[in-house]
């Protein structure tokens, strides 16, 4: 694949759930996708769309910052900042509602890797104490 196909896919992708099309953002999708989060699986397509849409009800503002982008043959490394501000709800499952109103700043990077002209994995990482730390004040995050 070229480094035009990669970098085009990643925009189809990254605009589709920005605007959370998700029938557009599967479409960019291997069938064998898989999504980690610092090397936790999140699951296949359906439950990645499920915590996109949990995350994005948590932060109604939430934006990603593309800072740099790094193509190779069959992969692309992003680094990122997502910024957003609560509004209560919890931002996934396991954690429970940040009191409204905290801001979130938080660097990450994603690694993905592709097959058949799709995405197949999609590996984050960031810093989770810092994401805890900033909507749980106290140390209330539960993690």
């Amino acid at each position: 694949m070229s480094v035009d196909y990669l970098l085009n896919l990643y925009e189809l992708y990254r605009t589709a759930w920005d605007s959370r099309d998700w029938q557009r953002f599967r479409s960019t999708l291997h069938p064998a996708y898989v999504f980690t989060v610092c090397g936790e699986p999140m699951g296949e397509i359906a439950e990645t769309i499920g915590w996109s849409v949990r995350l994005r009800a948590a932060f109604p503002d939430f934006r990603q910052d593309v800072r740099a982008r790094y193509p190779a043959e069959h992969a692309l490394i992003v680094e990122a900042v997502a910024s957003g501000t609560t509004n209560g709800i919890p931002p996934a499952l396991a954690l429970p509602p940040p009191p409204p109103g905290r801001r979130l700043h938080l660097p990450y990077v994603k690694v993905f890797r592709f097959e058949d002209g799709l995405i197949r994995e999609d590996r984050q990482y960031h810093d989770t104490v810092t994401f805890l730390r900033q909507l749980y004040p106290g140390g209330g995050g539960g993690a």
